[in-house]
Parts: C-alpha cells; sequence; structure tokens
C-alpha cells in the first residue's frame, strides 16, 4: 500500500516536487500492480486530502491559515486527522479488496481532483 497525495492530481505553488514524487507513485502503483498481478500480490495506493501531521503543522507554522484554507477546499470544510486513513488502509491490507489491484482510493473529504 502506497501513500500518495490527492495532489498528485493537480499541481500547485511550491509543492510542484512533491506533486510529481507522488504522480510518479502512482503510476508505479499501477504498474507493479500488473507485474507483481500473476503472483496473487496486490498494490494499490491511498491518496490523502488535507491532514494534520508533521508536515502540514510546519505548514500551517510557516503559512498560518494554512488548514482553514484547505478545509475550505474540501466538501466537508474540515481537515482530516491522521487516524481517518486507518480504516482505507485496513481494508486494502484485508481480504475484503481481494480483487482490488492498481487502484488509488482518495481518502479527501469531497476535495476535487482537477
Amino acid at each position: 500500500i502506497n501513500i500518495a497525495t490527492v495532489g498528485a492530481y493537480s499541481g500547485g505553488p511550491g509543492v510542484g516536487a512533491y506533486g510529481a514524487s507522488k504522480a510518479a507513485l502512482l503510476n508505479m502503483t499501477r504498474t507493479l500492480s500488473m507485474e507483481f498481478a500473476p503472483w496473487n500480490i496486490r498494490v494499490n495506493a491511498i491518496s490523502p486530502g488535507p491532514i494534520r501531521s508533521e508536515l502540514t503543522n510546519g505548514a500551517e507554522a510557516m503559512a498560518p491559515g494554512f488548514f482553514a484554507r484547505a478545509a475550505a477546499a474540501t466538501t466537508m470544510k474540515r481537515v482530516a486527522e491522521t487516524t481517518e486513513i486507518v480504516g482505507p488502509v485496513l481494508y486494502l491490507a484485508s481480504d475484503a479488496s481481494s480483487f482490488v489491484t492498481g487502484e488509488d482510493h482518495v481518502v479527501a473529504g469531497g476535495m476535487p481532483r482537477r
């Protein structure tokens, strides 16, 4: 299970390299899913939207209002907590997703993927 970001779908000022690397990770996820399928190995990704973490806490410290702007960009009008990624990870790690491979599970509170 690879962890990408909803930012892999659209870039943004100051995060070009980060978004590009995560877009490459999504491509690698799809490619590895095809390469490992003969051994029944599944490869998937999760792309979180805005989430409170060490990385985003730093962004808030450097640019106050980061969390408010990020929350405004989601349909749910809030930023996720790290615990909200656990369920999707458990699903992809379990047999409940036995026919899921090469997919990106977006967990972004309805944030548009432009």
